[in-house]
């Protein structure tokens, strides 16, 4: 039978059943196989060859193609939400053995494709690559180790025959709102150069608050939606203090992380309720970034930068051929409130700011095959929720005539992914088949263009199986689940990892903001040295492995799953 997933004691230990099942699985013969397959030549010396690369996947007639065979992608995500942004590369190594072993061994064939033709299954990851990472500081200096792990990272993958999509991630814009994705200094000039008034950063002159309108707010009572709130700690007569920018404090980039209070409107509960996308400094912050390539001195400070950042990314494209796609945004939000009219031109501002960064990318000449993967707004998509349309989605309106051309040309040369995620909620509403038709009619605007299911939950690794096996017999060209977490690692069902001591007092938050006084004052000094490894916050939770090899031969030969609300995600 298939392994368990990895298990781990209470006091974080790697327990001696998970290393056996894990050891058992990659001996899988199937497993062994696919190994063999997969020693792909090197790249040919000078660069690149596009989509003629040995071992390439690329885009061709509105799914993915391996040489002359139609592929589907199936894995999980695989993003930390923190410095140091990945693993050490003996742990890389060992989860993409266990990711390529896991596909192998499952029974799962997929369906023809829409021309008929066999597809193959082949592994992949959705690899997190995080703006604040590569330029930590500011827009003048990128930060070469990180972008060697990364790459080093890209190759260990390679190696073992997993495909890479790099994610461009974000979630709740900045580590000073709380979030994480885009640098620090980003906001810091967005404060020093905003309208005076405007919030972009979290500090006590710019507390962190709520944007809702009343009339929003009543219309989300009216959905059954619940109206989000800040939470501080009582008697704490400053909270926005500690890790503000210029405050002394500690650094703004571990704000996320380290400010007692910003955890408590970050962990999974306050995540699930939308609290901080909610906030002043999101949709203001997210509002300027997305109108930057509109604005003179804003397309240099934020706009130019950004495009220097997604070009790093093309140019990791070129130097390994197990990478798909670059993905540009991660679940961009509605921005704008709380003005009403403004946050209903969200979905304009998005696919405008994507078709600019695809004009520019065009002049600096990225490889002419290197595709994209573009999300609507919230990751959802049109039709999903009447409601969430009406708010933030104009009727028929992408964006203006020279936009949806630039997107049409990326599609016509088989360089246009659309993305999409399932979590429902406010902005989804619909079951996943329901779903995935809606992907394939949005997709099907700009031609023949392949459908990527980036992220779902469930919260058994059976269960999501399921839904890929679904998912790909629905004709979704990539899969990945969320999310891959090697809980050998970590001991936590995320990408984050506590010394000892801090693991025998118990976890520092909870995941409805429970605070553990002892334990805190513990991890609040590793933050302060800079010494933490990850971070659970921002929906970082919900982690399994185990999962791929549990995909059934059909979907039909499982029970079909029950969407579930992921704990973490609206």
């Amino acid at each position: 039978g298939s392994p368990a997933p990895p298990k781990t004691c209470e006091a974080g230990e790697v327990c001696a059943a998970a290393e056996s099942d894990s050891a058992a699985l990659l001996q899988h013969p199937d497993a062994r196989a696919v190994r063999e397959h997969w020693r792909w030549p090197q790249p040919a010396a000078g660069g690149s060859q596009g989509a003629s690369d040995p071992g390439r996947v690329f885009v061709k007639d509105g799914g993915f193609k391996l040489g002359d065979q139609g592929v589907v992608l199936l894995g999980g995500n695989y993003v930390w939400k923190a410095a140091p942004y990945l693993p050490p590369a003996e742990v890389i190594e060992r989860n993409a053995a266990q990711i390529a072993a896991e596909l192998a061994a499952s029974t799962y064939t997929p369906t023809p494709g829409p021309d008929g033709e066999a597809r193959a299954k082949v592994p992949c990851v959705r690899l997190g690559a995080m703006f604040e990472a590569m330029m930590p500081k500011n827009a003048e200096s990128i930060d070469t180790t990180w972008l060697d792990r990364l790459s080093e990272a890209i190759e260990i993958f390679r190696r073992h025959g997993v495909y890479v999509f790099l994610d461009a991630h974000s979630d709740g814009w900045s580590t000073t709102s709380g979030g994480n994705g885009f640098p620090w200094w980003m906001t810091a000039m967005m404060q020093e150069t905003g309208e005076e008034g405007k919030s972009y950063i979290t500090s006590p002159e710019h507390p962190l608050e709520l944007a809702i309108p009343d009339e929003l707010a009543e219309l989300l009572r009216k959905a059954g939606a619940n109206i989000p709130v800040i939470n501080t700690m009582a008697n704490d007569t400053n909270p926005w203090l500690n890790f503000s920018i210029n405050s002394g404090t500690g650094n703004p980039a571990h704000m996320n992380i380290g400010n007692l209070n910003m955890r408590l409107n970050n962990n999974d509960k306050a995540w699930g309720e939308a609290t901080l996308l909610l906030t002043k400094q999101v949709q203001n912050s997210y509002l300027r970034f997305l109108n930057s390539h509109s604005h003179e001195e804003d397309r240099q400070r934020f706009f130019a930068p950004y495009v220097e950042f997604i070009r790093q990314l093309f140019l990791l494209w070129e130097s390994h051929p197990n990478v798909v796609a670059v993905e540009l945004l991660n679940e961009p939000p509605p921005s704008g409130l709380p003005c009403l009219k403004s946050a209903r031109k969200s979905r304009t501002a998005v696919w405008m700011f994507y078709a600019h960064v695809l004009d520019e990318l065009d002049k600096l000449g990225v490889h002419p095959d290197a595709p994209v993967a573009l999300q609507d707004v919230s990751g959802s998509l049109p039709e999903a929720n009447h409601l969430f349309d009406t708010l933030f989605r104009e009727p028929d309106a992408m964006c203006g005539k020279w936009e949806t051309a630039m997107l049409h040309k990326w599609a016509s040369k088989g360089k246009l992914v659309l993305s999409f995620h399932f979590y429902p909620g406010f902005a989804t509403q619909v079951e996943l088949p329901e779903m995935i038709k809606l992907a394939h009619k949005e997709a099907a605007k700009f031609g023949q263009v392949p459908v990527f299911l980036s992220e779902f939950w469930f919260s058994t690794p059976e269960e999501m199986a399921a839904a890929m096996a679904q998912a790909a017999d629905l004709d979704v060209d990539a899969v990945t689940y969320w999310h891959y977490v090697d809980q050998i690692y970590t001991g936590n069902p995320g990408w984050y990892k506590y010394p000892q001591e801090i693991v025998d007092l118990g976890e520092p938050i909870g995941p409805n903001g429970e605070v553990n006084k002892a334990s805190w004052e513990l991890f609040h000094q590793t933050v302060l040295d800079g010494t933490f490894i990850g971070g659970d916050i921002d929906g970082a939770e919900g982690g399994q492995s185990g999962v791929l090899n549990l995909i059934p031969a059909t979907a039909a030969a499982s029970e079909q799953p029950k969407q579930k609300h992921h704990p973490n995600i609206v």
